[in-house]
């Protein structure tokens, strides 16, 4: 969803779903993720995708943010053509391994819903080649 709504989602959520509230017979049996720009190290991310893709329950995100974990990139480093480029090899080989978990998290879900489809409708945008990825039974897209 486009950023700006994960709010509404995650009040809707809290509306609809409460986690408990004693007036409402049903309460929420799942625990709701949100990944939002609030999470900025890598480490964080890593750490809400992982509890989500272990508990299950629903994983709130946006459009570039799930784009930009999901996209596969040729290094980490940037180089410049006159200075030498010192890489740390397990560093590397982490980094790349936890990505690879974030991604087949991300990209093999039950169930997906798509907020403001209208914003994806550009087929060979960024966005919408990254959620073209994702293998799922389910996809509903709400304009």
């Amino acid at each position: 969803m486009p950023i700006n709504t994960i709010q509404n989602w995650l009040n809707e959520f809290n509306r609809w779903c409460p986690l408990d509230n004693p007036n409402i017979e049903y309460k929420r049996l799942f625990q709701l993720y949100i990944l939002n720009d609030t999470s900025k190290k890598l480490t964080q991310r890593t750490k809400i995708v992982q509890d989500w893709s272990q508990t299950g329950g629903a994983l709130i995100i946006g459009y570039e943010m799930f784009r930009l974990l999901v996209t596969k990139k040729n290094s980490s480093t940037k180089t410049n053509k006159n200075t030498p480029v010192i890489v740390d090899l397990e560093e590397e080989e982490k980094n790349f391994e936890t990505m690879e978990d974030i991604r087949n998290a991300l990209l093999n879900s039950d169930l997906v819903i798509c907020d403001e489809g209208h914003r994806i409708k550009n087929h060979q945008a960024s966005v919408a080649v990254a959620l073209k990825s994702i293998r799922t039974q389910f996809v509903f897209i709400k304009f």
